[in-house]
């Protein structure tokens, strides 16, 4: 859409003035202030390349914002969301109520991370449509936020030079930004909520602990992640670093010579190296060589040379609102399982995917066989049915991928008398129901309900989703307005280590006590009796030297 003929608004930054346009819904008789491509930092290219973000030039003329600017590139070709990317992509984006607030203070503002595994995505599918029905209605302000992913948001090669977690750096500067800028925009600067999905709500969980970035925000909705799932702070950002450098032909290992090396090579380049020489699954056993993935690591900079454990001791509490999907990994098996399969999968297809992918055998070594025996037990005993065996694979693998590691955040951080709220979204498009013969609702299937995203399956949308849609927005508008996410259609109960109240999520929305109870004690002990963590895929010394490769 062309928005060079909406009616301009403009606003003034601390870097120069800049003008979008206005948007307007007529059936909700709502109207909003839209800001496109704002940049908060210098284009990251050339020498910039592997370097934290710097501030952004000084501009005296208007500056345009009336369109998204190019996505932040991925490594690999087959995760090009987006045609149109660029390493130039350090833009954010604005959604306001065009009205100015009643509150003197200004409204309350959501800054959304996106996910994509560290390695891809942006906010540009996110749209600025939806994010306005659902958000901007209610009276809070929209921020959405790109960083640099893959190698060139986590290069590193473990020295204090280049320590990595450049994206993280890239989203601390964009809050400093937001925090700075907001009211300017209608937004109230002391009252910020970050809110990230999958990978982007292990990023906000990051920032929350992180000394440079945790006073920029007030409140943290964490949707599907968290600092403890193993691909948060596990991956081998370092080997794949050096690997990657290898394969495009540097002889080099030499730190600064390998920095100086890819600094030179094109990003197309890099993509087609990243491409056709390495192994690119999530389900690759982490430690092969050929493997390529990057994500953040405890550096001593970032995180100041702490453990998560000692990060949240410190960390000053915030209202937490933390939720999963109810059978995370439907895609992820599902996906990768030939239809024929499931029809015949069996406990040996449950046993492969521990292999593979929830106790690599790379790093579970010794352990792996009895760590192996104790999940089929506990999630096959008494079962012999294909499809419920393939169910249950989906249940253990959505636990040791996601759920346990969110609801370990939850446990934590009410222990540290933190207000936490918990919730599991069941609800499933009736669509998407009938295609997956696994009940439950799988990872990333509300984003197509809540931003403009489209949907990975052929779906219709129903008056359920609308419905659900509508709850969801509640639920977050008000926990960003006042931190308790309570609705009129729900009281939203604090979650405590005495009743574990959590919010099950559907169309008849209702709380439940402990309702993870077997599987979270189980996994509680399964950790506690091994030395390897296939929660965090580290050894209890690694996590104590936080051991980075």
């Amino acid at each position: 859409m062309d928005h060079c003929a909406c009616p301009g608004v403009k606003v003034e930054t601390e870097y120069g003035p800049i003008e979008g346009f206005v948007h307007e819904i007529p059936e909700l008789k709502v109207t909003a202030n839209i800001f496109l491509g704002v940049p908060y930092a210098t284009p990251p290219v050339g020498e910039l390349r592997f370097e934290r973000p710097v501030p952004p030039t000084p501009w005296k003329d208007v500056r345009p914002a009336k369109c998204f600017r190019n996505s932040c590139p991925p490594y690999i070709k087959a995760w090009i969301q987006n045609s149109e990317f660029s390493e130039d992509c350090l833009y954010l984006n604005f959604m306001a109520p065009h009205s100015p607030s009643q509150d003197p203070k200004g409204y309350p503002v959501l800054v959304y991370i996106h996910g994509g595994a560290f390695c891809f995505g942006d906010v540009i599918k996110a749209g600025y449509d939806k994010l306005t029905r659902n958000f901007v209605s209610r009276g809070v302000l929209v921020v959405t936020v790109p960083y640099r992913v893959g190698v060139y948001g986590f290069f590193t090669t473990g020295t204090k030079e280049d320590e990595g977690n450049i994206g993280l750096w890239d989203q601390t500067m964009a809050l400093k930004f937001v925090k700075k800028n907001i009211k300017q925009f209608g937004g109230n600067p002391d009252n910020i909520t970050i809110w990230g999905q999958s990978a982007g709500a292990a990023a906000v969980d990051l920032l929350t602990l992180s000394p440079h970035s945790r006073d920029l925000f007030n409140k943290v909705c964490q949707s599907s992640g968290s600092a403890f799932n193993n691909w948060a702070t596990s991956n081998p950002s370092i080997r794949c670093t050096f690997r990657l450098a290898e394969a495009l032909g540097c002889e080099s290992k030499d730190p600064a010579e390998v920095k100086a090396f890819l600094k030179k090579v094109s990003s197309q380049e890099i993509m087609d190296a990243s491409s056709t020489k390495f192994k690119a699954s999530f389900t690759t056993d982490v430690g092969d060589e050929d493997y390529i993935v990057f994500g953040p690591r405890l550096d001593d900079s970032f995180f100041d040379g702490k453990t998560l454990e000692q990060l949240f001791d410190e960390a000053p509490p915030k209202p937490t609102l933390l939720g999963v999907m109810s059978m995370e990994c439907i895609s992820f098996v599902f996906g990768s399982t030939p239809q024929e399969k499931i029809k015949t999968y069996c406990i040996e297809d449950a046993k492969q995917l521990i292999d593979t992918s929830i106790c690599p055998r790379s790093q579970a070594k010794d352990e792996l066989e009895p760590m192996k025996k104790e999940l089929i037990d506990f999630y096959t005993t008494g079962i012999n049915h294909p499809l419920m065996i393939f169910q249950k694979s989906i249940e253990m693998c959505s636990d040791q991928l996601f759920t346990q590691s969110v609801l370990k955040d939850a446990e934590l951080k009410a222990e540290k008398n933190w207000e936490v709220y918990f919730y599991i979204w069941d609800y499933t498009n009736a669509s998407v129901a009938k295609m997956i013969p696994v009940k439950g609702a799988m990872h990333s299937s509300e984003l197509h309900l809540l931003f403009d995203q489209k949907p990975s399956l052929p779906i219709v949308l129903t008056e359920d989703d609308a419905k659900i849609t509508s709850n969801f927005s509640e639920i977050l508008s008000n926990f960003c307005k006042n931190g308790n996410p309570s609705t009129s259609f729900i009281d939203f109960p604090r979650y405590d280590l005495k009743d574990r109240k959590t919010l099950w999520f559907n169309l008849e929305s209702e709380v439940r006590e402990d309702p993870l109870k077997n599987r979270r004690i189980f996994w509680t002990d399964f950790v506690k009796k091994y030395n390897f963590n296939s929660l965090r895929y580290r050894t209890k010394e690694q996590i104590k030297t936080r051991y980075s490769w």
